[in-house]
Order: structure tokens, then sequence, then C-alpha cells
């Protein structure tokens, strides 16, 4: 239901050409390259609590991360600012505490949103139900790297690869499972009453309420593996290594649409009776119960690089980290010889490799919830 997203390097693959004289060897540089457009946001669904009115406030603005929750979204832009909006269950969730900047991750729950900053530290802020917004003092000397928000309850990993949890406990969702002690966890994801984690072998672990069918877990296809989870309230799903989407538990999410067969999905989210997820070539499949379309994806969205499905709305960014266009160099030649006046130097084809650029802003490494 509920994305955390953290930033990390983007590379781009460009064509450039080595050019050489007299032994020495240089870089010629790209003759034209088209720049990555500003991040933006497509919302669609329930839209009552305007949770999908997107602010005025971010146009113009370099968008990098989107999370939805019940009636309130978030959104993160390359500067480290979040920006919030929706009426928030009217518990403040709307209203970004002060100062908080540098932020690499977001994460929209139920009464209780997340931020991570770039020191490894989080921000709770909401109505604050059972503790929601009162991070451990455990992870003080702990580097958070993810963070995940689920109904008055919160998980968050870090960086030794161990899940902290606080909030609800009544279905014991906080409960960490002492087995991914001395494990290595590598995602998370909260809904209503449900955690899981997937550890770095592959391993999907789900605890809380799983009366629901969540806690049965498919094994992965034959040839691949889990890299990526996602849950909601009645499904959860996995994402493999090859781009294929598996589902389990109960209601109209957890069966894969025949429309993603054969296709590479990038990017999963799951809501609360609709789940979506992100194709390489941009456009989006979503599925499931479709009151107020939030199982239909806008027929001419394209460019999209990131989802996130929330309660019964779904947010995308179109554009902004990936790149767009075709980087090329214009014809260029190797000159062998040693220059000197007077004397003819002979030219043979340019050598062309593929260099990996780097380029902004950053990827967005998604948890979804």
């Amino acid at each position: 239901m509920h994305c955390t997203h953290r930033l990390g390097r983007v590379v781009a693959s460009t064509t450039v050409t080595l050019v050489s004289l007299g032994g020495l060897t240089a870089l010629a540089p790209p003759a034209s390259a088209v720049a990555p457009s500003l991040g933006t946001i497509t919302a669609w669904g329930y839209a009552g609590f305007a949770q999908n009115t997107v602010p005025g406030s971010l146009s113009g603005r370099d968008v990098v991360a989107v999370s939805d929750g019940t009636t309130n979204s978030l959104a993160l832009t390359s500067d480290g600012l979040v920006t919030a909006w929706g009426t928030g269950n009217g518990n403040d969730t709307q209203v970004v505490p002060a100062g908080l900047d540098d932020v690499t991750a977001v994460s929209a729950g139920y009464s209780t949103d997340l931020a991570l900053d770039a020191d490894g530290k989080v921000t709770a802020w909401g109505r604050g139900y059972y503790g929601s917004t009162v991070v451990p003092l455990s992870l003080a000397t702990k580097t958070v790297t993810k963070i995940a928000a689920g109904w008055y309850h919160e998980l968050a990993l870090d960086s030794d690869g161990h899940v902290t949890a606080w909030g609800n406990n009544g279905n014991g969702q906080t409960s960490v499972p002492t087995s991914l002690s001395t494990q290595t966890v590598t995602a998370i994801a909260a809904s209503n009453s449900t955690s899981m984690a997937l550890t770095s072998d592959g391993e999907i672990v789900v605890w809380g309420y799983t009366a629901n069918g969540l806690a049965a877990v498919p094994r992965s296809p034959a040839g691949t593996h889990f890299v990526d989870i996602a849950l909601g309230r009645q499904s959860a799903m996995a994402l493999t290594a090859d781009g294929r989407v598996v589902a389990w538990g109960s209601g109209d999410t957890s069966t894969v649409p025949s429309s993603l067969v054969g296709r590479t999905v990038t990017a999963i989210d799951a809501g609360d009776v609709h789940n979506a997820a992100l194709l390489s070539d941009g456009t989006v499949v979503s599925w499931g119960t479709g009151y107020f379309n939030m199982n239909t994806a806008p027929a001419d969205l394209t460019g999209v690089t990131q989802i996130s499905a929330g309660y019964e709305h779904t947010l995308a960014i179109v554009g902004g980290h990936v790149a767009t266009g075709t980087f090329s160099t214009a014809p260029t030649a190797t000159v062998s010889g040693t220059p000197q006046v007077g004397v003819t130097l002979t030219a043979s084809a340019g050598a062309v490799l593929k260099v990996p650029v780097a380029t902004w802003p950053p990827t967005i490494a998604r948890v979804c919830s």
C-alpha cells in the first residue's frame, strides 16, 4: 500500500569515441544529448480528500519519489524537501515537520508518515496512536536504509540488515520474528496489520495478521529469485530478478493479470484492494477492485519512472530520474603516426565504446507496503 524510496546512483549508457593522436588517447564527448526532464506527478483513483490534487508548489520542481497513504500523499523533490497533501485523516500528516530537509526517502501510512534523511535517521509525524510517531531510541545509533509505514505500525531496516518495528502490535505486526536476527534483510513492507521482509537469500517472511493467506508465500519461479516485495491488505506480491510478478493472498489482487505475461516489470506496489506494476516500457498495469477507477491507469500514461499504490488512489512519477532521448556522437577518427609539420597522417575508424555516465536525479530503490 505504501512506498518507501531510497535514492541511489543512476547510470545511463552513452556512446563515446576514443580518439588517439601520436599514441595519446582522449574521449570525444557526445555530440548531442537530451537532458532528463523534471519528474512530474500523475494521480488517479479516489480524490475525496484532495489526496490526488497535486499542490501547485510542486510546479517546476523535480519530483524523485512519491508515496500515498489512505487520504494523504507525499512527494520528495531532488532538493531533499518533502511536500504533503490531502486531509491526512485529520491527523496533521499533511503538515511536514519544520526543519525537515536532506530527505532521501518517504513513506506514507494510515495516520503516520515517515521520512529518512541522508544520515540514516528517521522522522515520524501524524496522529501518533500506539506510539507510531515515537521513533525507537535504538535507531539513534544505527544507519537506517529503508522505511515502511503501515496502519499505526512502522518498520525500519538498518545497514546491518536488521529490522526494527514499533507502534500497534495488536496482531503481532511489530514482533519481528527471531529468525530474522540471523539473516540479512534487503527489503521491508507494511500494510494494515501485517509486516513482511525479504532476505538476501530470497526468503520472504510474513508476520502479524495472516489469516487471509498472506503467510502462504510461494517459491520463486525456477531459474530466478525475488528482489522486491509489496504488501497490501488482502494480498502480497514479489518481483523476480527477470521482471516477473508473483502474487498470493486473497481477493482480486492475488491473481496476476494475463496482460503481464511475457512482459518485463521493473517495480510493483500494493494498495488496499488494488495493485500496480511498472513495466520496462514506462507504462503501468493496475488490477484489483475497480471502484473509483483506481485499478485503471490513464490510457495515455507513458514515460513513468515510479509508482505508488495507496488505499484508494495511485500516484506515478513521469520523467525525472530516468534520462530521455538517445546519446550519440558525431563521426570521429583514430589518427596513427607521430604528428610532424609537413607529414601526412593516416586515419582509421575510431573505436566506439559504451561508457556508463552518472546522471542526476538519482534512481529510487523502492520498498512498498
